[in-house]
């Protein structure tokens, strides 16, 4: 390696948007002297991805204001060097060079650097399927994208859309084609949209989809086949033989590590393909840092290696690499996976593990669903906030939670995020004084709400049991289960489980002894409440074998579709 030459530092990065961008800010302002140069293959340097969906639904009016930054803006307040349409061929670490060749006039040319920040980013997984490459199937992750999006759309008014993925972007896709009038259809491989989330969750934004929004979902069956003809695109075909019209494709199917350069130059990578760093954001080259979608990270409540390709994180790695590039000291701690995404008037979000992330880790863990009010539920406008807890069993720490709901949403998951990062337990939560008047906040929060359930089963004073559970046959259970509706004679009227029983919670102490108390007993209510006071009158009075079903019927929406409820769930009321 070369030693550092005298004058003033070099530093070179490549790749601009959230890591490289926020890397080359701090630089400037950690050392003023320093020579900064980015180098970004496309024409954009610093813009909103995130805000990409948005834009197509027309509910960001200006294109303009996607744009954080501009190559101008970028020179003119932080002096840096900004070269666009450059791109990044092959890195020479003995020499501590970048071949650079200009897009514009193919022109090939070497940057000398001190100190080399990588933001390369992640690249759209484009899956080996026939006419996945005709005209009208588009990406949605660059500026470019979405103007051929919009572009098409335009030109060719499609009446019709599939959308390849059900995760974020695809979710996303499918409201802004709707929002355009367009049918969309959502076909995902797996067997539920949003994959990072628990089923109860996914559930829930998968039916407000279908019901309240009328685009198709079709999952646990993958796109065989774009189909086509002499007009362009017709549909797909999925493998299970299901042909969908569509005149518009957009694959959403996920990303992938877009390290080449560092792979080709010998830098220490995953099978996966991520770049390996420390905390520092330093490579396995210690003249050359790596952040942002391309890096493999640390999970900060495992403890373990992870990859999390969002904004968030990326930003944060390139403010760490930019200190440490220009002589200082910073670390970044992992990530915990904190993220909200819009479906219609729905908000789901997360943070932590869940459910499977928590098995894989090798926890042992319980979980809790209740359905609480964003704020006081006797001031107007008060909607259903779902919330579920992924608990340590030995210690109740909070390992994970999710959030499903039309207004409160993201502030709970702001506030166990936090939890999650103090090592609260649910003990701990439950304490928390949060913010309350009747138009922001109740007395008894959903989040203290949620730690209270949790607490009681970990102490064995209440035992929960999930619709899937309760649906499957009644698993471990020799005689099949008392499945016990509590709630009023009228609300049995709109939706039911198939099979129930009706006792209302106030005749239930009367008729206690008309029950059988050796007899496994399901309760259910609307959220879980009067499940868990009908729980607990029962455990009182002799019966053992008792469970609460998990949120009430507001978890079960996944039910819908296996003909497992009778009656239809009524529009919610703003």
């Amino acid at each position: 390696m070369n030693s550092k030459k005298s004058g003033p530092l070099k530093i070179v990065i490549i790749g601009g948007v959230a890591g490289g961008a926020s890397a080359a800010a701090k630089a400037r302002r950690m050392d003023e002297t320093a020579q900064i140069v980015m180098i970004e293959r496309g024409p954009f340097v610093s813009y909103a991805n995130c805000g990409l969906p948005y834009h197509v639904s027309g509910e960001i009016k200006k294109r303009r204001e996607l744009f954080v930054s501009t190559p101008e803006r970028l020179k003119t307040r932080f002096n840096i060097d900004v070269r666009t349409r450059h791109e990044a061929v092959r890195i020479d670490r003995d020499r501590q060079v970048v071949e650079v060749r200009d897009l514009g006039t193919s022109r090939l040319f070497e940057e000398s650097y001190d100190k080399l920040i990588l933001a390369t980013g992640a690249e759209g997984i484009v899956p080996p399927i026939p006419g996945i490459d005709a005209p009208g199937v588009f990406s949605l992750k660059t500026v470019e994208d979405m103007d051929q999006v919009i572009a098409f759309v335009k030109a060719n008014a499609p009446r019709s859309a599939v959308v390849i993925g059900g995760g974020f972007i695809g979710i996303e896709a499918a409201e802004a084609l709707r929002n355009r009038g367009i049918a969309v259809s959502i076909v995902e491989a797996a067997g539920q949209l949003l994959l990072a989330w628990d089923a109860e969750i996914a559930d829930v934004v998968e039916y407000t989809l279908t019901d309240q929004m009328g685009v198709e979902v079709y999952t646990s069956d993958p796109v065989a086949a774009v189909l086509t003809d002499d007009t362009g695109i017709t549909g797909v075909r999925t493998a299970k033989g299901e042909e969908i019209d569509a005149d518009l494709v957009i694959l959403a199917v996920g990303v992938r590590p877009r390290s080449q350069l560092a792979r080709e130059c010998g830098l220490r990578c995953t099978e996966r393909g991520c770049i390996v760093t420390d905390d520092r954001m330093q490579t396995s080259d210690g003249h050359i840092f790596a952040v942002g979608d391309a890096v493999q990270t640390v999970h900060r409540v495992t403890g373990k290696p992870t990859w999390l390709p969002l904004a968030g994180p990326a930003n944060r790695q390139g403010r760490v690499a930019a200190i440490n590039a220009t002589g200082g000291d910073d670390r970044f701690p992992g990530v915990i996976g904190t993220a909200i995404v819009r479906v219609g008037r729905l908000a789901a979000a997360r943070t932590g593990l869940g459910e499977t992330e928590a098995r894989e880790a090798g926890l042992a863990f319980i979980t809790t669903v209740i359905t609480g009010k964003s704020h006081a539920g006797y001031f107007p406008g008060a909607q259903d906030v779902m919330i579920k807890l992924i608990v340590e069993q030995d210690n109740g720490r909070l390992l994970g939670a999710q959030a499903v709901g039309r207004d409160g949403v993201d502030k709970r998951i702001d506030v166990l995020a936090t939890a999650i990062i103090g090592g609260l337990t649910v003990g701990e939560i439950s304490d928390l004084e949060l913010a309350y008047a009747p138009p922001f906040g109740a007395a008894k929060d959903p989040v203290n709400m949620a730690a209270m359930v949790a607490q009681n089963q970990l102490e064995g004073i209440s035992e929960t049991v999930t619709w899937r559970e309760v649906f499957a046959d009644a698993p471990g259970e020799e005689t099949a289960p008392l499945i016990l509706d509590v709630r009023t004679r009228a609300e049995r009227k709109t939706l039911y489980i198939d099979g129930s029983e009706l006792i209302p919670i106030d005749e239930l102490r009367a008729k206690l002894s008309d029950l059988d108390s050796d007899l496994p007993i399901y309760i259910y209510c609307r959220i879980g409440q009067r499940g868990y006071f009908a729980e607990q009158m029962l455990r009182k009075n002799g019966f053992s074998n008792v469970k609460n079903i998990a949120g009430g019927w507001r978890s079960i929406w996944g039910a819908f579709r296996e003909d497992k409820l009778i009656g239809q769930e009524p529009e919610p009321k703003d």
